[in-house]
């Protein structure tokens, strides 16, 4: 298999990321200082995913203006982005952070495609998939994708014995849940939501109670067939739930320069461990050095600006930071 990992990020998107010194609503607010970058979950997982040395593939959509300078930041970085070119344009959205940290994101609608479009990519994607070591399905899908677009993926993985991380819980990702992805990544909203549209009845809110995150993954796992379901938790780091048992893991960071992107340098972080990585000296329990792994990462990006860059020398500072802990067996 020539690559580690591929990864689908259907939303491309144009990042406008500013700084100002605190947001007032119905004022005018001055910004300080600002980057435009090619973001988008999908790209972020691929650019944490090479800065980590991992070699990885991102397949999305990009059209219009916005979406020539997506692809052409993607050349210049020297991520490997296999781009359809669609007609509709694609998203700029804007990221506003204040000066204590307070973090606002502004997020247009995703660009919708045509059925030409998505037939012609869903074929390039799935004669990719046998030729590679693990697959990440990341965010929601644009706007008139075909329905059973992520599960027709997760099927072709299932055939080919790849593993396959979902980070998608919208409707697409719930009917990719049937074909059983190995791996099922939510932040606690999204557990909660994917809980209630399965049963419908639970909590309209992320729960703050770790039995209850606990007993909704555990459904997940039982209904699916999902072999761990993790659930990022924001500066409260992460836990992970298998049938094996649970471990939870959280730095005492808790500040970082910019939150957006970090769940998905977390699960760039989890790629990794599942395609290449296994450090002789990590004794961890697997769940918890899934989660060690995955925290550290995540961390470690938010200490920069800009989504999707991960400075590598701050992995050893962020490392010695975190506090593991859980119950599994296996």
């Amino acid at each position: 298999m020539s690559v580690a990992v591929l990864v689908v990020g259907e939303n491309s998107v144009l990042q406008k990321t500013c700084v100002i010194g605190e947001l007032n609503r119905g004022e005018v607010n001055r910004i300080e200082n600002q980057t435009v970058s090619a973001s988008g979950k999908g790209l972020n997982v691929a650019a944490v995913l090479s800065a980590l040395d991992v070699t990885a593939v991102l397949y999305g959509y990009a059209g219009g203006e916005n979406g020539r300078r997506f692809t052409a930041e993607c050349k210049e970085t020297g991520i490997d982005a296999r781009i359809s070119v669609i007609a509709a344009e694609t998203r700029q959205c804007m990221t506003l952070i204040e000066r204590d940290g307070t973090t606002t994101e502004i997020v247009e609608p995703s660009p919708g495609i045509t059925q030409a479009e998505s037939r012609a990519f869903r074929s390039v994607v799935l004669s990719a998939i046998p030729e590679v070591s693990v697959v990440c399905i990341s965010g929601t899908a644009v706007g008139n994708e075909s329905e059973d677009a992520y599960e027709s993926m997760v099927i072709e993985c299932r055939k080919h014995a790849i593993p396959v991380i979902l980070d998608a819980h919208k409707a697409h990702g719930l009917r990719a849940l049937s074909a059983g992805p190995d791996i099922l990544k939510v932040n606690a909203q999204e557990l909660s939501d994917i809980h209630r549209s399965i049963t419908g009845s639970g909590p309209s809110a992320a729960s703050e109670s770790r039995q209850e995150r606990h007993d909704m993954a555990a459904h997940i796992i039982e209904t699916y067939g999902v072999e761990t379901v993790i659930v990022t938790r924001g500066r409260h780091g992460a836990e992970a739930y298998s049938s094996h048992g649970w471990a939870s893991a959280a730095s005492s960071i808790t500040r970082v320069q910019n939150p957006i992107g970090c769940g998905d340098a977390f699960t760039a972080a989890v790629a990794q461990r599942v395609a290449l990585y296994a450090s002789p000296e990590d004794t961890s329990p697997p769940l918890a050095g899934l989660l060690r792994h995955g925290v550290t990462i995540a961390t470690a990006h938010g200490l920069s600006m800009k989504p999707g860059h991960l400075d590598v020398s701050r992995i050893s500072e962020v490392a010695g930071t975190l506090v593991v802990s859980g119950s599994e067996s296996g």
